[in-house]
């Protein structure tokens, strides 16, 4: 399954340990789906505080996810999404309604499949 790979870490001025949170992160997230047979076509992050809509690469992922070339994305948990229940529900609801389905990444460890 095409996936794209999203990530946030709450941060208004990234510093460069930050930024190498970050890597280390998607990295993480873009391994554990190649585990699982995924094909990663995307990688988009944000630093930014999860209770806004308007973030940068939450936006460019929405539109890749619009364009339908992906059917999943994967994340490390559901608050990297959004941080409140209503935020992160706009957020799932735009990407089922694409037909995109949304991997956790503990899941995969949990299922035994690290």
């Amino acid at each position: 399954m095409k996936v794209f790979i999203y990530h946030r870490i709450d941060s208004s001025s990234p510093n460069d340990m930050d930024r190498e949170l970050m890597n280390c992160h998607l990295s993480c997230l873009k391994k554990a789906a190649e585990r699982h047979g995924h094909t990663v076509v995307g990688m988009f992050h944000d630093f930014a505080n999860g209770l806004s809509l308007e973030r940068p690469g939450l936006g460019s992922l929405l539109d890749a996810v619009d364009g339908r070339s992906a059917e999943g994305v994967v994340v490390k948990d559901f608050s990297r999404i959004g941080r409140d229940g209503f935020t992160a529900k706009q957020i799932q609801r735009r990407l089922r309604s694409a037909g995109c389905r949304v991997f956790v990444e503990g899941d995969f460890r949990r299922k035994g499949c690290d």
